[in-house]
C-alpha cells in the first residue's frame, strides 16, 4: 500500500521545494559575487585574508549546491502518483547530508575567522 498526500499537503511540500530553490540560488548568487569581488579587490587584502574569503565563498556555493538536490524530490511528490514516501525519504536523506556537510564547513569557516582575528592581533 502506498500512501499519497493531500492536495493542500503536496502544495506545502511544493512550496518548501520552491523556498529551497530560492535559497540555494541566493547563496549561490551571494557566493559566486564574493569570490568576484574578492577577486577584484586582491591587491587591497592581504594574502591570508584573499585565501580565507575565497575560501568561504567557495564553501557557500557548496552549500548552496547542497541544499538545491532535495528540492527535486520534494516538488516530485506533487507531481507524481505512488511514489510520494520515497520521494520524501529520498529528499530528507539529502536534506541530511546537507546539513551534515553544511555543520562541517560552518566549523571550518568559525577556525576560519579565528586565524583572520588572530592574523589582525599579532
Amino acid at each position: 500500500m502506498t500512501y499519497e498526500f493531500t492536495d493542500i499537503e503536496s502544495e506545502k511540500i511544493w512550496i518548501f521545494g520552491n523556498k529551497l530553490v530560492i535559497t540555494s540560488l541566493i547563496m549561490l548568487v551571494a557566493g559566486v559575487l564574493g569570490i568576484f569581488f574578492t577577486i577584484a579587490r586582491f591587491n587591497q587584502l592581504n594574502s591570508v585574508q584573499a585565501s580565507v574569503y575565497i575560501i568561504e565563498f567557495i564553501f557557500l556555493i557548496i552549500i548552496a549546491l547542497l541544499l538545491f538536490r532535495p528540492s527535486d524530490n520534494f516538488k516530485m511528490i506533487s507531481t507524481t502518483e505512488g511514489n510520494d514516501i520515497d520521494e520524501l525519504m529520498k529528499g530528507l536523506n539529502d536534506f541530511k547530508l546537507a546539513f551534515m556537510v553544511t555543520t562541517g564547513l560552518l566549523v571550518f569557516i568559525g577556525i576560519l575567522q579565528f586565524i583572520l582575528i588572530m592574523e589582525k592581533v599579532m
